[in-house]
């Protein structure tokens, strides 16, 4: 071997080195072949990418970070690289040269689906074909429109696909009324984020009052094109509102499009408190650019009403709720299943109109915050506990919960939020991608069987975005280039696929639509110049849950809807 270093890992066409003579900084190296697993690699200066942010400190806590292993042997992914500690620097050039690769994955995956899988909801990379996981609206088509609203490089494909999307919500069926005007039953929560949630932010970047790229003017939208979006958004929210008729004010989960509330959605009255919370942002929006306020009022009473079903004593509410009686079905205190419930309960006190009303909700989110950091927070984790006791349930982390440390950054509580993210990137950092469900009983623990997988989320990119706009600090752009890395590594038959074990790597024969929404535009940004990259920004937008972006500064975008609300 050479001289000084020791191989740590080496998978695929990958290498893992510790030098023992450059301060403990782990060296990620590139290269071609790694014959018979008898590593032989010079510390050659062009082929270091970056350095990893492993210790000394961390390798005598757990020795099995130095080693030899043979390709395949050792755990994927294993110290994929998080900092800088000086042999990269973030120079404009570098800097361009990732958004240039986000965009490349960014393309590839949009048009493996147009070319696979379009108009079905969402592509299967494997098998290179569609599969309808949301109605068959063609989901995957409309939401990433609010990806390439952000990325300069893709905006010459703006005024064709949305000239489509106008094309499929005026080209009806005979006997249909609207686009969605379809016997069919929905997720009332899923339409919301996905559809709703698209529509609108394609009004705002169509009419001008989104500007996030700094060219506004390859994004707008003739008038005509602007009304029918705008009243395919407000056909959609009108079949949702009747989901929200209940003793409670919390939506069921499921609404018949054409019919409404029927004997199955009323069979089912159990719904989790992001699914039944989470409808400020779209809903107050849709309120404010068409005059209407049941939108917004549906939505806050719905979130008024789980809020009142909190314990008394501990502050925390459970999991599960029957939306009739009130009564939970399960106590379980989790971010995880109340994830963009305390999103939305945040970022509606940013986007609320009025002082007074946007201080109650910040004061809502600060109760919400303190119950929820007196009882579950541990260390880096925030576990399960029950809402009535603040008794530990499960020790597991979720990867769905990787999103909180980005909302609490956001909400100005950096060094919680900094804390948080070390759970994430450990667990980021040991598989390449984050389980389901990972027990962190004891160390050396492996994901909760059967939930090993990871459908390529962005919760965690997410939260390195925000951490990276609000501290300037390099270590979340690491992980990042960290992240572009392992996902490079998932390219499907067509497309990209999720893995349906982190441990063995085997693929999962799935591209969710999120991919495209949300994972490749934090991506993007984290390696951006435009306004998003900048504190400032967070002042004027909100990305809703879904990762559409929601102008907080309306005056342009409420003129675009007068000629509506005269109609309606």
């Amino acid at each position: 071997m050479g001289s000084g270093w020791i191989v740590v890992c080496a998978a695929a066409a990958m290498v893992l080195l510790f030098c023992g003579e450059c301060g403990g900084a782990p060296v990620q190296v590139r290269v071609a072949h790694v014959p018979g697993g008898a590593v032989e690699v010079p510390p050659l200066g062009e082929a270091v990418a970056w350095c990893s942010g492993v210790t000394a400190e961390d390798i005598a806590k757990d020795p099995t970070l130095v080693g030899v292993f043979a390709p395949g042997e050792c755990p994927a992914a294993l110290l994929l690289p998080f900092e800088a500690v000086g042999h990269q620097e973030w120079t404009a050039a570098y800097l361009s040269g990732m958004r240039d690769r986000v965009v490349r994955m960014f393309e590839d995956s949009f048009n493996a689906y147009m070319d696979n899988a379009y108009p079905s909801d969402e592509l299967l990379p494997l098998t290179c074909a569609g599969v309808n996981s949301f109605g068959g609206f063609g989901i995957s088509h409309v939401e990433a429109l609010s990806t390439i609203a952000v990325m300069p490089e893709l905006h010459h494909l703006w005024q064709a696909e949305t000239a489509r999307l106008v094309g499929r919500l005026t080209t009806l069926e005979e006997g249909k009324e609207s686009f969605f005007d379809v016997n069919m039953r929905v997720d009332v929560f899923e339409m919301n984020i996905r559809w709703l949630g698209s529509l609108l932010t394609i009004y705002e970047h169509g009419s001008g009052a989104l500007t996030p790229s700094g060219s506004k003017e390859t994004l707008l939208l003739d008038e005509k094109s602007l009304d029918i979006i705008l009243n395919a958004a407000v056909d959609l929210a009108d079949r949702l509102l009747p989901a929200f008729h209940t003793k409670t004010g919390i939506p069921l989960p499921t609404v018949n499009l054409k019919h409404g509330i029927t004997q199955l959605e009323l069979a089912t009255p159990e719904t989790l408190v992001a699914a039944g919370g989470s409808f400020l942002l779209e809903f107050s929006t849709l309120s404010y650019v068409t005059g209407n306020r049941a939108y917004e009022n549906a939505a806050k009473e719905s979130v008024s009403a789980l809020i009142s079903l909190a314990n008394p004593y501990t502050g925390l509410l459970g999991s599960r709720v029957n939306v009739v009686t009130g009564e939970w079905h399960d106590p379980r205190t989790s971010i995880s299943s109340q994830d963009s419930f305390l999103e939305y309960v945040y970022k509606y006190s940013l986007l609320a109109r009025g002082t007074s009303v946007r201080r109650t909700w910040a004061d809502t989110w600060e109760d919400l915050l303190e119950s929820l950091e007196k009882k579950t927070f541990f260390s880096m984790y925030w576990i399960d506990v029950h809402m009535e006791s603040g008794m530990v349930l499960y020790p597991y982390f979720y990867s769905l919960a990787s999103f909180w440390p980005g909302t609490l950054a956001l909400s100005h509580n950096v060094p919680l939020a900094e804390a948080s993210f070390r759970a994430v990137s450990q667990l980021w950092r040991y598989y390449g991608g984050l389980p389901e469900v990972q027990n962190i009983q004891k160390a050396g623990s492996l994901p909760l069987e059967g939930m090993a997988n990871y459908p390529l989320r962005p919760e965690a990119i997410e939260s390195a975005y925000y951490l990276h706009v609000l501290s300037a600090d390099p270590e979340y752009r690491w992980f990042g280039a960290a992240a572009v890395e392992a996902l490079e590594g998932m390219r499907g038959q067509c497309g990209y696929a999720g893995l349906a074990n982190v441990v063995t790597r085997e693929a999962s024969d799935v591209m969710p639509s999120y991919f495209l929404s949300e994972t490749l535009k934090y991506l993007y940004l984290l390696f951006s110049d435009s306004p998003l990259a900048q504190p400032s920004a967070l002042s004027e937008v909100v990305f809703t849950t879904e990762g559409h972006l929601l102008s907080k500064l309306k005056k342009q975008l409420a003129n675009k809807g007068r000629k509506l609300r005269d109609e309606l």
